[in-house]
């Protein structure tokens, strides 16, 4: 306890008087694209999300200047339509980002203040795959190793290899509370892989250590504190990773003894099991569960950092209602928590998006049409291309192509297609497929079928030629109503499904 009070101290006194600025200055200084802007992507929680972000805004030259306000160092992604760099920034301490690109190769330097520990994170490259996952998990020899092997040949390396990269950052000419942070990350970024690898490539594998070995990773390090979550990005994950998983254990035996595997859920989470199948019907599993464990299990000075990882994981998942629920908690639980302001202020985007998409003529519901085939569904757009989106609120990768319909609508702004969206929720789910739309914006035709109904749509894509029940699925139909390919582009894929709806013209 005295050690852990002395370093708190060392940490305290060793940040500048800059560090209470509350802001950071960014200038940018793109010399490789024709952006108009740059978007930065503040990584507050447990995750690579899209929340929080600031737009820089770029002149015809390519500079931008921004203040980005914050209260503590951060780990930052600048991302452009052509890269994505990684970035550590503090209060106080400016930093100037200039982008080039010669004979193919994307350079970055950076001047100012928050040079140093901005180079020192690009020579440490926290985000790079590392050995041990190089190959797939099909000829992932480690993947396959017992126990005693992985400790050498995957532990003791990886050790060393992390042992390397500390003495270079206790090197660095850069101020000590940033050595802290980097050294924690490069604690914690080497726990998550490992934690990767264990649950994935060792069990696709069928490795019979797979769980022991887990263990062995989720033991490696003790459970961040408060400080740590502050502003560790895999420290947070790491959290989330040790959470899953002790859930996972909860329900493991579920399939063989449910009554006793509900029993030992209900336990451990200090709720009925009825209330807890309520909120994760209402809510969502993946947003609901992580809370209702942290409030039972863990440290109380942690708690809202869990309530807050999830609203912004429920924000960046567009499950709206349930951001707002998280964020009505965190205000319940914790009124002064050091949180509530950056997450109140998402939320308030939340409404601000919610409140404007609302009066948008070009989001059109029809929720109380409930067609029985494709041709009825598109016989309204008769003489225009349409481009049919199958995709469900529920589904991972339909929210990610949706993030490429913009693009894709501005390509064909003056052209005759029609952009018709069939939902696939559950009649229950309707205010939030209605509110997953208005919050993106997602222009086009809308309609909604629960499971059993959209069925009839689905065997009028197999008889076109097309899979059933895949979601995202996309479908062309030409001019006269015609289904003319099953299987047709994503929107991510950009130039060849422009290719492919242009030649219906």
């Amino acid at each position: 306890m005295l050690s852990r009070t002395i370093l708190l101290v060392v940490f305290i006194t060793c940040i500048p008087k800059c560090f209470y600025a509350q802001s950071v200055e960014i200038q940018i200084v793109n010399r490789e694209s024709t952006d108009s802007s740059i978007t930065l992507i503040l990584e507050y929680a447990d995750g690579h999300y899209l929340q929080p972000s600031a737009q820089i805004p770029l002149n015809k030259n390519g500079i931008g200047h921004k203040l980005i306000p914050i209260r503590y160092p951060l780990f930052a992604v600048l991302k452009t339509r052509n890269r994505e760099e990684k970035l550590l920034l503090s209060p106080g301490r400016s930093l100037t980002i200039i982008l080039s690109a010669a004979k193919n190769v994307q350079l970055i330097k950076f001047e100012g203040t928050a040079a140093s520990e901005n180079k020192l994170l690009q020579e440490l490259k926290l985000d790079s795959v590392p050995f041990y996952m190089k190959e797939d998990w099909q000829n992932n020899l480690y993947a396959k190793m017992p126990i005693d092997s992985l400790e050498t040949e995957v532990i003791s390396k990886v050790s060393l290899e992390q042992s390397k990269k500390v003495e270079m950052v206790n090197k660095a000419l850069v101020p000590v509370y940033i050595k802290q942070l980097l050294i924690s990350e490069l604690k914690y970024v080497e726990q998550c892989y490992l934690n990767d690898f264990a649950r994935n490539y060792m069990r696709w594998a069928n490795n019979p250590v797979n769980e022991s070995f887990t263990e062995r990773v989720l033991a490696m390090y003790p459970l961040p504190d408060s400080a740590t979550l502050s502003n560790g990005l895999y420290a947070n994950m790491m959290l989330g990773y040790q959470q899953s998983f002790a859930i996972a254990s909860m329900a493991k035996n579920i399939k063989s003894d449910r009554k006793a595997a509900q029993l030992a859920i209900s336990n451990k989470l200090g709720i009925s099991f009825e209330k807890i199948d309520s909120l994760v019907k209402k809510y969502g599993e993946r947003y609901i569960i992580s809370w209702l464990y942290a409030r039972k299990n863990l440290p109380r000075n942690i708690q809202d950092k869990v309530l807050f990882n999830k609203i912004m994981d429920a924000y960046n998942d567009g499950f709206i209602h349930s951001a707002q629920y998280l964020y009505d908690t965190l205000k319940t639980y914790f009124p002064n928590s050091n949180y509530l302001n950056t997450a109140k202020i998402e939320i308030q985007k939340i409404d601000g998006f919610l409140s404007s998409n609302r009066n948008n003529h070009a989001i059109r519901f029809y929720p109380t049409k409930k067609v029985t085939s494709l041709e009825e569904l598109v016989a309204p757009y008769k003489g225009k291309v349409v481009y049919l989106d199958f995709w469900g609120t529920w589904c991972g990768p339909c929210r990610i192509e949706m993030t490429y319909v913009s693009e894709l609508k501005k390509h064909f702004a003056n052209k005759d297609v029609v952009f018709l969206y069939l939902d696939m929720d559950d009649d229950e789910k309707e205010n939030i497929w209605i509110n997953y739309v208005n919050f993106y914006g997602i222009e086009g035709e809308h309609y909604r079928l629960n499971r059993t109904q959209i069925q009839s749509c689905w065997e009028d894509v197999k008889k076109a030629g097309g899979e059933t029940n895949n979601y995202p699925t996309y479908i062309l139909f030409n001019q006269s109503g015609k289904i003319v390919n099953a299987a047709a582009e994503r929107p991510s894929s950009r130039e060849k499904l422009y290719r492919q709806i242009e030649e219906l013209f």
